[in-house]
């Protein structure tokens, strides 16, 4: 039932001096909300203690009357007039709506940052353990032995990590996802919505990659060199982009967190398998291998191990058979890893991530989980 009805006038005057005109209604204290205070006298327990009814109030008051008089003659097209149409869906444009998205975005993570504290803190710690276990491990290149600990020394800090991200983002996902239902219908559409929700995550990943890429590197102690440490960061930074845009996209196809943590974990193990670590390419069933070219992690690894270890010409190993080859035709001969596919292998770990954002945002617009 409607109590009040019209302007509420400036400072909520006009709804005020409503409310204070009945009989033993409460003055509004300068120092409350105004609507505080309507909500507090106009209340079940409030009408009782009066013994009104505010409906019945204000279906017999003037100001009812006259808005009763207002419906009527609005009924009634004025001469000449056409039907009201709109020229767009919403009221803003998409790059107004991306734009107030994105900074509503950069404002929750701001206000809310238990998320990004622990990510950054778990970052820092799992860089100091995981360099403390292989410190000085970057030297050692003697052995072919020792070239493949330096291989599982790079998978497993990347992994680690990775999986972290792909996980913490669900939770974030699921508090979102009510708001976007709510907001969709009359607000903004998917496309900035999405855009937005992936954007706000790229510079919080970069700094993460940075913590993450100069404790690790130079704890391990790899080649101090401009070129192969930026090759380092750039794996790092698209690895853990890659897996936080494939925890979207899981998020945005399942109805719940559980199935999402489901459908993570056999991605998890298929990537593992097949990414070039556990089985080396050249080992792997033929009627298997192709699902090597599609492992986002086979790309990463080959990055990291490649941009590390497959220029070094002037080292030389013992390939166990008691002959010397330098350290860059064991990670071609052994591993399959080719200095010249560095930059592709980069650029190939870029379109999964635009890959799976497009699915996310096709899951956004086309899916609908809302129960209610």
């Amino acid at each position: 039932h409607t109590i009040f009805h019209g302007p509420i006038g400036k400072q909520s005057a006009n709804l005020i001096a409503y409310f204070q005109a009945f009989p033993g209604v409460a003055r509004c204290p300068q120092d409350l909300n105004p609507a505080t205070w309507m909500l507090e006298v106009s209340s079940h327990a409030a009408e009782i203690r009066l013994g009104v009814d505010f409906s019945a109030l204000y279906a017999n008051s003037n100001l009812a009357k006259s808005n009763d008089a207002l419906v009527t003659q609005l009924e009634i097209p004025a001469e000449g007039s056409v039907p009201l149409t709109f020229g767009n869906e919403y009221a803003q444009d998409t790059m107004t709506q991306f734009i107030a998205l994105l900074t509503r975005n950069f404002k929750t993570y701001w206000r809310n940052p238990s998320y990004n504290t622990i990510r950054y803190l778990f970052t820092v710690i799992l860089g100091l353990i995981l360099g403390a276990i292989f410190w000085d491990l970057g030297t050692k290149r003697g052995s072919t032995v020792e070239i493949f600990n330096l291989e599982g020394a790079l998978f497993i800090c990347i992994t680690f990590l990775s999986t972290y991200n792909c996980n913490g983002i669900l939770p974030v996902l699921a508090v979102e996802r009510p708001v976007f239902y709510r907001e969709r219908s009359s607000m903004y559409s998917a496309f900035p919505y999405a855009l937005a929700q992936a954007l706000v995550e790229i510079p919080y990943v970069a700094v993460q990659a940075i913590l993450y890429s100069v404790i690790t590197y130079f704890l391990i102690q790899f080649e101090f060199t401009a070129i192969k440490f930026l090759w380092y960061l750039l794996f790092t930074f698209l690895t853990l982009a890659f897996f936080t845009f494939f925890g979207l996209t899981v998020a945005s196809v399942s109805p719940a967190p559980e199935l999402s943590i489901a459908v993570l974990a056999m991605f998890y193990s298929l990537w593992f398998v097949f990414g070039g670590f556990f089985i080396s390419y050249d080992s792997m069933p033929k009627w298997w291998s192709w699902f090597y070219w599609l492992d986002p992690l086979s790309y990463t690894l080959y990055g990291l191990i490649g941009s590390q270890l497959s220029d070094i010409t002037d080292e030389f190993v013992d390939d166990g058979n008691g002959n010397l080859q330098s350290v860059a035709a064991l990670v071609q001969n052994s591993l399959g890893f080719k200095h010249s596919f560095v930059g592709p292998a980069a650029g190939i770990l870029a379109g999964f991530i635009v890959a799976f954002w497009f699915v996310y945002l096709l899951a956004t617009t086309k899916l609908n989980f809302n129960k209610r």
